[in-house]
């Protein structure tokens, strides 16, 4: 670290609280197939630290950053050596034969050719695993349906299409007017029937949601305290559609909430951040993590301690990602350059000169007296990788 950032900002980056998603980033370059120290490299490249609350939230979004994109383009790995040198090791992290591939692929042609051609064979591999593995939309929460009517779909498939799609609806339909309606004792959990219209919207949404879910994996309790049913593991099925449900229901009291999600990151920025908030919050020691939790149970209300299962394993979902994020920042955890490259826009992350540009509304210099910095004693790690 010291090697590549100088004494000065090396010994700093360490010091920091958000040294640890500098650690989880450099962690996630190796096992992308770069090195470490050519990423770190490239990171401190891109502009000076100058200014910076944080340089180690930064960091780690830069480096967190630029192994994303050089994952869609593995030509950037460099030199033909190391290129080929990490190719290979990638290919048998993913179960394939590293031997096999470049006796393949080395007949007629060159060193930088070769390294090149496994770099595409490993870009093809990869996507074709992850199309396989990929969380697609579930089949009755919003998607686009552009297939439906792409003129490349063969007729009698988009009709299908058309038909499914229609038939699941009218399920949901059913099933969502039957429980607010009928009021099954499970609907409990979500309250009464809001008066206000968009508040309502949400309150319906949530409903289908988890009936469709209970509706999915047959579940029989009618219990108000598990309106989901049993909570199903990571990889089993009705996980996802568990958190599609929670996700909307969290959203039932939330007057900024956008519309119901399917609880699933589904772009790349989004992906970054929950990397960078876990990295964080996880370095956080007992007292400094129950705080946060405290925070986030505030912020998505009573709701949440009911649908989540266990507190930790629910922080790991992308449902409370971006609140994960804002309780963060409000603890003084993330620094007003970090926030503001991950998309937060709540009012007390401006910097103390801005003024309230809403009558009522708390100016941030108030607001951080009201908050204190959180004073943590971040667990420390030390990186044993080689190559840094």
């Amino acid at each position: 670290m010291t090697a590549v950032l100088g004494e000065d900002i090396g010994g700093r980056v360490t010091r920091e609280q958000a040294w640890p998603a500098v650690i989880g980033s450099l962690r996630r370059t190796e096992e992308a197939g770069q090195r470490s120290s050519e990423a770190l490299r490239r990171a401190a490249a891109q502009c000076d630290f100058d200014g910076l609350d944080s340089i180690a939230q930064n960091l780690a979004w830069r480096i967190e950053r630029q192994t994303r994109l050089i994952e869609l383009d593995p030509t950037h790995t460099g030199q033909a050596w190391p290129a080929l040198a990490w190719t290979a090791k990638a290919w048998e992290a993913a179960g394939g034969d590293a031997t096999e591939l470049i006796d393949e692929l080395a007949p007629g042609r060159a060193l930088a050719d070769l390294a090149l051609e496994a770099g595409y064979e490993l870009t093809w591999h990869q996507r074709t695993q992850a199309i396989q593995n990929a969380a697609h939309p579930l089949p009755w929460a919003s998607a686009p349906n552009s297939i439906h009517h792409s003129e490349a779909v063969p007729v009698e498939l988009r009709n299908y299409l058309d038909h499914v799609a229609t038939a699941i609806a009218a399920r949901v339909d059913q099933l969502s007017d039957h429980a607010t309606t009928e009021r099954p004792a499970w609907t409990q959990a979500f309250g009464e029937s809001p008066s206000d219209e968009t508040t309502y919207d949400r309150w319906r949404s949530a409903i289908a949601l988890t009936a469709a879910h209970r509706d999915q994996i047959r579940v029989e309790a009618d219990d108000p305290n598990h309106p989901f049913g049993p909570y199903p593991e990571t990889g089993r099925a009705g996980h996802r559609s568990y958190w599609a449900a929670a996700s909307a229901a969290l959203a039932i009291d939330v007057p900024d909430a956008l519309n119901p999600r399917t609880g699933l990151a589904d772009s790349v920025d989004q992906h970054l951040a929950q990397a960078i908030a876990l990295d964080i919050y996880k370095a956080l020691p007992a007292s400094g993590r129950e705080a946060v939790q405290e925070t986030l149970a505030n912020r998505l209300g009573p709701a949440w301690m009911r649908f989540a299962p266990d507190t930790e394993i629910a922080i790991t979902q992308s449902v409370p990602a971006e609140n994960l994020l804002a309780a963060l920042a409000e603890h003084r955890l993330l620094s007003p350059e970090m926030a503001a490259a991950l998309q937060i826009t709540t009012p007390y992350l401006g910097s103390q000169e801005l003024q309230p540009n809403e009558v009522g509304q708390e100016s941030p210099s108030a607001i951080a007296a009201a908050h204190p910095p959180m004073s943590f004693a971040i667990r420390r790690e030390t990186v044993t990788s080689p190559r840094l």
